[in-house]
């Protein structure tokens, strides 16, 4: 009888190893930007909107106040963006959406603009909206910090 015990006690305690660690998102996904240009009086101002979202596959952990930097890559790898970011709540199951505000100097918006293939005279026209959706391989998720909490325990305290 004590073998079965310490067999379903050895069980148990590697059911709860495995359900608690929770998994961190991995990736961003669906990422997009959208590069714009204002005129300031005689500045020039170029502007970067980025999007994606933090997905959560997790069934009973929510993740707090996330935050670390999503670095967009030129197809040889170099930096052209740090987009630093923050998201207050990701429940289970859900996707926290980043979007972030990024204003630029002109030699990281030309950088990026001729990456994305975007002409500033054609965004100054309206002929062109500066939007472009970023492939997987020019999006890094670097530095991700985030508090984890029990979904359970979470809801009591609201």
């Amino acid at each position: 009888m004590p073998r079965i015990s310490r067999k379903i006690a050895l069980l148990l305690s590697m059911l709860l190893i495995f359900t608690a660690c929770a998994k961190k998102p991995e990736k961003a996904n669906s990422p997009s930007i959208k590069i714009g240009i204002e005129k300031r009086g005689t500045e020039t101002v170029y502007i970067a909107d980025f999007t994606c979202t933090l997905k959560n596959e997790n069934d009973s952990t929510a993740f707090l106040n996330a935050s670390g930097k999503i670095n967009i890559k030129d197809n040889s790898g170099n930096l052209l963006l740090p987009v630093p970011f923050t998201v207050k709540t990701i429940l289970p199951f859900e996707a926290g959406v980043v979007l972030q505000r990024v204003e630029l100097k002109e030699s990281e918006a030309v950088a990026l603009m001729q990456f994305l293939d975007i002409s500033p005279e054609k965004i100054l026209s309206g002929e062109d909206t500066g939007a472009r959706p970023l492939e997987d391989v020019n999006i890094e998720l670097a530095g991700l910090k985030l508090e984890k909490k029990d979904i359970i325990d979470l809801l009591k305290k609201k």
